[in-house]
Parts: C-alpha cells; sequence; structure tokens
C-alpha cells in the first residue's frame, strides 16, 4: 500500500512466494472499520492517498427505495469525516437507485453506474450515469444535477459496468447493451445508434444475466461474462464477450466475439467472476451449481482454452465444506491469481493459484473469533494493493446490515523479544518512531527500537509507520534476575532457515517450553522437552515467518525462523 510503504525490501521474493496473508495491524489496530449501510457492497476503491471508499447500494424501508451509498476511511483505517456525512454517503437522483459499478477518476470524482425508476412505476427501470466529487456530493456540472438518466426500449435494464476511455469519454454496459457518454454526462450520439449499441446474443442461447466486465491493459477491449441460461432446467453456463472502445465486436475472439464455455456448469450469474493477467489472458473463476467445488479457468485473448494451465485448461478445487461459494477474485503483479470464498460454518478463505493453476496457499479469516467481524458476515469484494495488501470489504444481510472493510498484509505483525533485559520493538521500517510505557505510562526518553528494563511489569510500545498509522503491542517481564542466563544462551536452534525440521541442541538438559507462534501470532506448536538434543518434525507447515520461544525456569529466548 502506498500510505504504508509496504512495498519495501522487507517484502522479500520469499513473501511475495508465500502470500500469507495476515490482518495489517496499522490498519485500525488490525481490527476492521464498520459501519450500517445495508444491503450490498459492489466496489472497493483505493484513492492515490490512500484513502478507501466501499461502495454499493442499500434499502430503505421508510421511503421504499435504493440508495447509492458509499463508505469512505483514511489511511489509518479511521472513518473519514470529511467524506459526505461523518464519512458515509447514501444519495438517490431519484426513489430507486442501486449503485452496481464505481471507478474513480485521476482528479478524485466517481463515476458511479446502476438501474434508477421511480417508486410509483416500480418495473420501469432505466440505467443512468452519475457523478460525484471526490468529498461525496453531486457533481452538478455532470448531467442534470449530476446524473443522467437513460430511457431505453426494452425497458427494464440497467448499467453493471462502467469505464472511461479517451477524452474524458465514459462506456457504461450491460453486456450486450453498451453505451457512451462525454465528460459532461450527455449521450454521445456518434457512438453506435445515437449512443447506444445493442448486441445479439448468439441464437443457442435463450436468457442472459447481469454481466461482470473488465478492461484490457494493451487494447482496451473490454471482456464480459455472465451466466448464459440454455433453457433447460438450473443449465447454465459461461458466456464471454469481447468489445472494443467503439463499440464493435471483436471477431478475433471466440465466435463473431462470443465464447460458450459448455464445460462448466453454474447455479447463477453471482458465480461468475473474471480477472485479467498482465498479458491479457483471462482467468475466470466459478463455484458450481452444487455449491461444493470452485473452478478456474484460464484463457487466451482469442478465447480459447489456454490448456497449459491446470488440466486442459482448468483447475477444480473442492470445498472444504458445503455450501462454498467464490465471491470474487485478484490477480498478483506476477499473475498469481486470488480467489476468495466463503464456506458453511463461516469460514472465509483467499485462495492462491500459481500461474500454473498450482493452489500454493490457503488463508482462513474472518472466523468467527477473529476481530469484531461478525461471524455472519459475507465477504464481497476483493482489492489488492501493491501485492503486498489486500482489502475486503464483508457484510452481514439486511437493511440494517453492517460494512466491514479490512485489510490484510504479507508484512508479519510487529512483535517484541526479549534478550535478557533488554526489549526489541520487531518492526524497524525506514521512518518508524517508538515510544515505550511501563504499566501504561510513559517512559520518558523511551524512543528507540530496543529499551533496557530494570524492573517487573507490563512494558509496551507504540510503533507509528512513515503513513502516521501507529500500532501498541505489550510484552511482560516477571522476573528482571539474569541468573543462569548464560546457560539458556546456549541453546541453539538449527537449521534456520528450514525446510523439514529443526534440531533444538539444549546443553543445560534443564526442563525447557517450546512455543512456536505464527507470523500472525498464533500458537502452532506448544510443548516441553528435558532432551539435549530434540529434533521437532515441522513438515506439515506452511511456507512463512516464525517466531519461536524458548523458555526455561525464569527466562526466556526468542528466535526468528523461516520456513523454505
Amino acid at each position: 500500500m502506498k500510505k504504508l510503504l509496504f512495498t519495501l525490501m522487507l517484502l522479500s521474493s520469499f513473501a511475495l512466494q508465500a502470500q500469507n496473508f495476515t490482518y495489517n495491524r496499522f490498519f485500525n489496530g488490525g481490527d476492521n472499520s464498520a459501519i450500517t449501510l445495508g444491503e450490498l457492497a459492489k466496489e472497493v476503491i483505493v484513492q492515490p492517498d490512500g484513502k478507501v471508499i466501499s461502495c454499493g447500494y442499500s434499502y430503505d424501508f421508510a421511503c421504499n427505495c435504493f440508495h447509492i451509498v458509499m463508505f469512505r476511511v483514511d489511511v489509518c483505517g479511521n472513518i473519514d469525516s470529511t467524506f459526505g456525512t461523518n464519512g458515509t454517503v447514501s444519495y438517490t437522483f431519484e426513489d430507486r437507485n442501486t449503485g452496481l459499478d464505481f471507478l474513480m477518476q485521476a482528479n478524485g470524482k466517481i463515476v458511479v453506474v446502476g438501474t434508477q425508476a421511480p417508486s410509483n412505476a416500480s418495473s420501469q427501470h432505466n440505467p443512468y450515469i452519475a457523478r460525484f466529487l471526490n468529498n461525496g456530493q453531486p457533481d452538478t456540472t455532470f448531467g442534470t444535477m449530476g446524473t443522467t438518466k437513460v430511457i431505453v426500449n426494452p425497458a427494464c435494464w440497467e448499467f453493471t459496468h462502467v469505464t472511461e476511455v479517451a477524452d474524458g469519454k465514459y462506456l457504461a454496459q450491460n453486456g450486450n447493451y453498451i453505451m457512451r457518454f462525454d465528460s459532461t454526462g450527455a449521450v454521445d450520439l456518434s457512438f453506435g445508434n445515437s449512443g447506444v449499441i445493442n448486441y445479439t446474443i448468439p441464437s443457442n442461447v435463450p436468457l442472459v444475466s447481469s454481466w461482470r466486465s473488465v478492461q484490457r491493459s494493451s487494447d482496451k477491449k473490454i471482456i464480459s461474462v455472465t451466466a448464459a441460461w440454455l433453457g433447460s432446467g438450473n443449465d447454465m453456463r459461461p458466456l464471454f464477450m469481447c468489445t472494443d472502445t467503439l463499440g464493435q465486436l471483436d471477431s478475433t475472439f471466440g465466435t463473431n466475439g462470443f465464447l460458450l464455455d459448455n464445460n462448466v456448469i453454474l447455479p447463477n450469474y453471482q458465480s461468475c467472476h473474471i480477472v485479467l493477467q498482465n498479458d491479457d489472458k483471462i482467468l475466470s473463476a466459478h463455484h458450481n451449481a452444487a455449491e461444493t467445488e470452485i473452478t478456474v479457468a484460464r484463457y487466451n485473448t482469442n478465447g480459447s482454452l489456454d490448456t497449459t494451465y491446470g488440466t486442459n485448461g482448468y483447475v477444480n478445487y473442492t470445498a472444504p465444506t458445503s455450501p462454498f461459494r467464490a465471491r470474487d477474485v485478484n490477480i498478483l503483479s506476477n499473475n498469481n491469481l486470488l480467489v476468495m470464498a466463503d464456506a458453511a460454518g463461516l469460514d472465509r478463505q483467499i485462495n492462491t493459484f500459481d500461474t500454473n493453476g498450482v493452489m500454493t496457499n490457503s488463508v482462513t479469516f474472518f472466523g468467527n473469533n477473529n476481530y469484531n467481524v461478525s461471524g455472519s458476515s459475507v465477504p464481497l469484494v476483493l482489492h489488492v494493493e501493491n501485492d503486498d495488501e489486500i482489502y475486503i470489504v464483508s457484510q452481514t444481510g439486511g437493511t440494517s446490515g453492517m460494512w466491514y472493510i479490512s485489510s490484510l498484509t504479507t508484512t508479519p505483525a510487529p512483535t517484541i523479544s526479549q534478550n535478557f533485559t533488554s526489549l526489541s520493538a520487531n518492526y524497524n521500517l525506514t521512518g518508524t518512531t517508538y515510544q515505550w510505557y511501563l504499566n501504561g505510562n510513559i517512559i520518558n526518553g523511551a524512543t528507540d527500537s530496543t529499551y533496557t528494563f530494570t524492573q517487573n511489569g507490563v512494558y509496551s510500545v507504540t510503533v507509528t509507520i512513515a503513513s502516521g498509522c501507529d500500532y501498541s503491542y505489550s510484552y511482560t517481564v516477571t522476573n528482571t534476575g539474569i541468573a543462569n542466563a548464560a546457560n539458556l544462551n546456549n541453546i541453539k536452534v538449527s537449521p534456520n532457515p528450514f525446510n523439514d525440521y529443526i534440531n533444538i541442541s539444549n546443553t543445560t538438559g534443564q526442563l525447557t517450553t517450546l512455543t512456536l507462534f505464527d507470523a500472525a501470532g498464533r500458537t502452532v506448536i506448544l510443548e516441553t522437552t528435558h532432551e539435549p538434543d530434540y529434533k521437532k518434525q515441522l513438515q506439515q507447515l506452511p511456507k512463512g515467518m516464525y517466531f519461536l520461544t524458548i523458555e526455561s525456569g525464569s527466562q526466556s529466548k526468542h528466535i526468528k525462523l523461516l520456513k523454505h
């Protein structure tokens, strides 16, 4: 993340390969930012200044209407009171406005598309495009007081994707419908048929649902995917479409711009997720109709299956429990794919697939006991920022549902280690400052990363990084004596880095307690031994960074370990 300077050399190639995400302690103290917004999150945006906006829509029983809703927090995860009203925007241009896709311009303005209709004509839905200022207020220079509603035939449709193209113009579309607007919000009548193109869906596809779209980096062509119903039962298949910024179907893609993948059966359009690699190859993730499996597929730029990926282009991941649903996808700079899913039992996972389709890591987050995120919440939106940090918007259902913005990072959590009478804050980044406390009271002058103590108590340190975000953590000293410390210091651990095991050489022969923590601070091993030479098998542990605490009598020793 730009604001946190997490793209430092501390993020070694190992960290990127492992992608072992844990809670970012410098984003709201490692907790989440939460607010009551209701209904459905659709997007998360990270501004150039590091502020984070979640966007979507909400239903209001009081007026029987929908509102566009947005929620912004600052770089440290605190509610940004300069945005909207106390950090939130709830706005409707008519009685019914859903926000289905959002983009942020370089000037900070926010463009929104969705569907709009008056409450007295609930069946008459029309697409719209709107623009908001960076402070969350409607941009009254755009359209009519901030919005342009389009009357089309057939009537009941919506915009599900918006793209900014050349000359400040916008393409707004719902797959087979696409329109272009100029920078003022006016329909660009030079585009298509008076501003609109209605594509003819292949004749073997009688019905399609809402579309999800992404834009290629090389030629700005737009790739869209939907669940196409083939007319029998729940027989739905992924249907892809490719168009250029002029609205023309790409004849080099699939068959005349369309591709129907008959090898994947879907339950609904919500199971369709796509993202593009750096070379514009298409990665898709879908959960099956039974919600027992996730299928990941990769397609070449012309729509053909990339048979070098997985098995003939596909990877099937069997769910740990059922139902199991793919919620969103994103990609790292090395083209590794992140698939966010949730399962029965309220487990949430981020599964990482490498460029060959091999799942290299699976991280569980947002469990019932993780921070303040409700166990009943559903993760909906996944955003990657600079490889090291991801943002997740999760929410509980209903009109009074809570929205949660959480931040995960590959950077290990800060820790305090003890060496005899010295405490060290293990988070030495450029621009980091420190302040030590004893039993909650500031220790004047104790502003280095290390502190030499002289008495028992609870020592804590507040670490502040360059962005101004801080995190406090503590360590309890129970015995300041250093008798027999030399004996404990003779305990050796090897190899480090390790692969399958570690050897612990304990020449003291004393009863020793061994505690192994992962990078998130979770205990993975706790046992005791008095063997002079102790070998511990660790093949089952995933790759990553670990911290070993060795305790003997009143003494302790802390060692950082790395598993290859």
